[in-house]
C-alpha cells in the first residue's frame, strides 16, 4: 500500500485470521521512503525492489529479518512498474511521469533509456528471459491516445503492439505465467483480468470481477490475487478451480492498496538466455535481442566499441566540469563548451562523493581526486589517462569525507570528515617516500564538516581553508592552512543545511549553497559582507563551483546541473538531464589556473624529510608536522621554521 510495504504469507487464503492485520503485516521500512508504488523481486539475488514516489526512488532491500534497503536509483519519475530479469540481472522499470521505459544493472548502474518514442504513461512491465522479451502496459490519454499492451525485446528492439484501442480499459499491473506461456493484465475499466497466449496471440477474459478496480496482480498456485485501490481498496484472492473470491482484507482510508507480487523461485525458474554470460560478452550491460541474440549497452559517459567494449569518451582537457553521481557510480566531465558527458573512470564502482582536480604541468594531465564513502577512501586517476582509478588514501570505516580540496601551491588535500568531525590534510606523494603523510589540522567545535575551499588572496601568500558546518547553530568558517586563526565568517540564526562552498578568486569571494533554504548565498572576502543571492521554492542544493561569470550547482531534485549568472538572475538547465544524483562539483579553465599562483612555502614536501608532513602557516613560516595516525585528535610534535619566500618559476 501507498503508506508501508505489507508481507503475507502465499497462502493467505486458506490460513486463519487470527492475529494477522495491517498493524502486523505492514511496515515502512527507514528512511520512511512513503508513496510505495511498484514492486519487483530477485529470488537469485534474495532482493526486493520497490519504489518510492516521494522520495522518486527505487530501492533494494534483502528479504532477511532486520535487513535495511538502500537507495540503486533516484531522480526517477513515477515509477510504476518494475521487473528484475533474474537471469542476467537486469532491472527495468517504467516512469509514467517522463513517459519511458528504463533499464540498468540491478544496482542502478549502466542506466539507460531503453523505450521513449510513443511511450505516453507506462505503467506495468514483466520479462521474459527465454523469449528475450519484456512486456508493458501504456494508459495513454484520455481521448487523445490510445491505452495499448505492448511487448519488444529486452534490448528496446523488434517493438510490437499485442492488443490496443476499444479492446483495452484502463491496462494496469502484468503477470507472466512461465509455465503456460501466459501474460495477464488487469482492467480496472472493464473490471477484469484478461489473458494473452505468448504462443498463440489468442486473448480474452480470464475471469471477471464486477465489483472490482483491478489494479496489481499476481497468480500463485490455484489462486489469484489482486489488489483494488478504490471502493474495495485492499487485497483480494479467488479460487481459480471453482471461479469465485474467498477473501478480501479490506484497507483503511489511509492507504491504497497498489503494486502485489508472489515472492517464490518456483515464479523465476532456470531459463536460457544469450547473456547468461554476459560477462564474457559484454562489458558492462548485456540485453537479450529475443531468445538467441544480444545487445551490449554502455552506461553514461562511454561509447561502445567492437560490440561489447564500453570505452570513456574523448576527455576535453580545457573549460569543463567535473561531477560526481554516487548512484551512477562515477565521476563526469562535461565540456563547458558543447556539454557532452564523458566517463573520467572505468573499473571499480563504489560511491564518489566530494570531488577537486589538479592540473597538471604544461602539456601534461591533471589529477582528479574524489572520496568514496562506500569504500571508505579517497581515490584519484589521471584525467584522460588509463581511467582505471588508484587509492590515495586509506580512512577509517567510520569516516564519511563529504568535501576535498586540493593545493596545487603547496602539494596538499585538505579533507572534511563528518564521521570523525575533524578536517584533515594529507601530501601529494610526491616527495619521495614510501607513504603519503597525513594529519589532523582542526579537530575541536566541528559538528558537521561538509564542504571545504582553499584560497590565496594573489601577492598575500597567505593561504586559507574555509569550510561549511551545519551544526546546531549552522557556519562557515575558516582558518590558515595549519588550521590556526580560525574564525567564524557566517552564522545562520535560522535553520540550514549549508553544503556547497565555492570561491570566486576573481570576485574575492565565496558562495554557499543552502539546501533548506533552497538559497545560494555569498560572502565577500575583502568587506565580510554576505547577503542571498537567489532563493527558489522547489531545490535541494548540494554542491557548487564559480568559474567565469556563472556559478554551476548540483541539486538532488535534477538530473542536470544547474548555472546562474553571478550577479544573479534565473536559474537555467546546463547540459543534458541524464544524471542520477548529482553530489559534488569542480572546474577547470586554464585561464585561471590555480597552478599559476606560484609555489608555496611547502611546495617541496621534503623540508620536513621522509616521515613528517610540511604544513604551511603563513606565507614565511610552515610546521612540519609529525606523522599521526590519519583522523585522530592526538596532539602532533610540530617545528616551525623561517623560509624565504619561494618565487614563482
Amino acid at each position: 500500500m501507498g503508506l508501508a510495504l505489507c508481507l503475507y504469507p502465499a497462502h493467505i487464503a486458506d490460513m486463519s485470521m487470527v492475529n494477522v492485520s495491517l498493524t502486523t503485516q505492514c511496515s515502512v521500512l527507514p528512511p520512511n521512503n512513503y508513496g510505495y508504488l511498484a514492486l519487483g523481486f530477485d529470488a537469485r539475488r534474495n532482493l526486493l525492489f520497490f519504489s518510492a514516489n516521494y522520495t522518486r526512488t527505487i530501492s533494494a532491500v534483502r528479504m532477511e529479518a532486520g535487513a535495511l534497503p538502500w537507495v540503486v536509483v533516484s531522480g526517477t519519475g513515477v515509477v510504476k512498474g518494475l521487473a528484475v530479469d533474474w537471469v542476467t540481472g537486469a532491472l527495468y522499470w517504467t516512469d509514467s511521469s517522463r513517459g519511458h521505459v528504463m533499464v540498468a544493472r540491478w544496482d542502478g548502474s549502466f542506466q539507460n533509456v531503453l523505450l521513449q518514442d510513443q511511450v505516453t504513461r507506462p505503467l506495468g512491465i514483466a520479462v521474459h528471459p527465454r523469449r528475450g522479451r519484456i512486456y508493458w502496459t501504456d494508459l495513454g490519454l484520455p481521448s487523445l491516445v490510445k491505452p495499448t499492451l505492448e511487448s519488444a525485446n529486452m534490448d528496446g528492439s523488434e517493438r510490437r503492439v499485442l492488443v490496443s484501442g476499444d479492446a483495452l480499459g484502463r491496462p494496469n499491473h502484468v503477470f507472466i505465467d512461465y509455465t503456460k506461456d501466459k501474460l495477464y493484465w488487469a482492467d480496472s475499466a472493464r473490471n477484469k483480468v484478461m489473458q494473452y497466449d505468448l504462443n498463440s496471440g489468442q486473448w480474452g477474459t480470464f475471469f471477471a470481477l464486477p465489483r472490482f478496480k483491478v489494479y496489481g496482480i499476481t497468480l500463485y498456485r490455484n489462486y489469484l490475487l489482486w489488489t483494488d485501490m478504490e471502493d474495495m481498496n485492499g487485497i483480494h484472492m479467488a479460487r481459480l478451480d471453482i471461479k469465485r473470491r474467498v477473501r478480501s482484507i479490506i484497507h483503511p482510508g489511509y492507504g491504497r492498496a497498489a503494486d502485489l507480487i508472489t515472492v517464490d523461485r518456483v515464479l523465476q525458474p532456470d531459463m536460457a538466455s544469450p547473456c547468461k554470460k554476459s560477462r564474457m560478452l559484454c562489458e558492462q550491460l548485456c540485453l537479450p535481442r529475443g531468445p538467441g541474440n544480444h545487445t551490449c549497452f554502455c552506461g553514461l559517459g562511454f561509447t561502445l566499441e567492437g560490440g561489447m567494449v564500453c570505452i570513456p569518451g574523448k576527455i576535453a582537457r580545457d573549460n569543463f566540469l567535473l561531477v560526481t553521481d554516487a548512484h551512477q557510480r562515477n565521476v563526469y566531465q562535461i565540456d563547458v563548451s558543447t556539454g557532452v558527458i564523458r566517463a573520467v573512470t572505468q573499473g571499480e564502482r563504489h560511491q564518489p562523493i566530494a570531488v577537486d582536480f589538479l592540473p597538471g604541468a604544461p602539456g601534461m594531465p591533471g589529477t582528479v581526486f574524489w572520496s568514496d564513502n562506500e569504500a571508505h577512501v579517497i581515490r584519484r586517476t589521471r584525467l584522460g589517462g588509463h581511467r582505471w582509478p588508484s587509492t590515495f588514501l586509506d580512512l577509517p570505516e567510520d569516516s564519511k569525507v563529504e568535501g576535498v580540496a586540493v593545493s596545487a601551491e603547496h602539494r596538499l588535500l585538505y579533507f572534511t570528515d563528518v564521521g570523525r568531525h575533524v578536517i584533515g590534510v594529507a601530501d601529494l606523494g610526491d616527495h619521495g617516500g614510501s607513504r603519503y603523510r597525513h594529519a589532523v589540522v582542526v579537530s575541536e567545535g566541528l559538528t558537521h564538516p561538509r564542504d571545504i575551499v582553499i584560497y590565496s588572496a594573489r601577492g598575500t601568500g597567505v593561504g586559507k581553508i574555509y569550510w561549511t558546518d551545519w551544526g546546531p547553530k549552522a557556519t562557515i568558517s575558516g582558518a590558515y592552512l595549519s588550521g590556526e586563526h580560525r574564525s567564524v565568517l557566517v552564522s545562520f540564526n535560522r535553520t540550514a543545511w549549508v553544503n556547497g562552498l565555492a570561491v570566486d578568486r576573481i570576485g574575492h569571494s565565496l558562495y554557499w549553497a543552502d539546501a533548506y533554504n533552497n538559497e545560494v548565498g555569498v560572502y565577500n572576502l575583502s568587506s565580510g559582507q554576505h547577503r542571498i543571492l537567489l532563493s527558489t521554492p522547489a531545490a535541494h542544493f548540494y554542491g557548487l563551483y564559480v568559474m567565469n561569470s556563472f556559478i554551476y550547482l548540483t541539486d538532488w531534485s535534477r538530473r542536470f546541473v544547474l548555472r546562474v549568472p553571478k550577479s544573479g538572475g534565473q536559474l537555467m538547465q546546463f547540459g543534458e538531464g541524464k544524471f542520477n544524483k548529482l553530489f559534488g562539483i569542480t572546474g577547470y579553465d586554464s585561464a585561471a589556473d590555480r597552478s599559476k599562483q606560484g609555489r608555496g612555502v611547502c611546495a617541496d614536501q621534503r623540508r620536513c624529510g621522509l616521515q613528517a608532513l610540511c604544513v604551511p602557516r603563513t606565507h614565511l613560516t610552515l610546521t612540519c608536522r609529525e606523522e599521526v595516525c590519519v583522523l585522530t585528535r592526538d596532539d602532533v610534535a610540530s617545528r616551525h621554521y623561517v623560509f624565504p619566500v619561494p618565487t614563482s618559476p
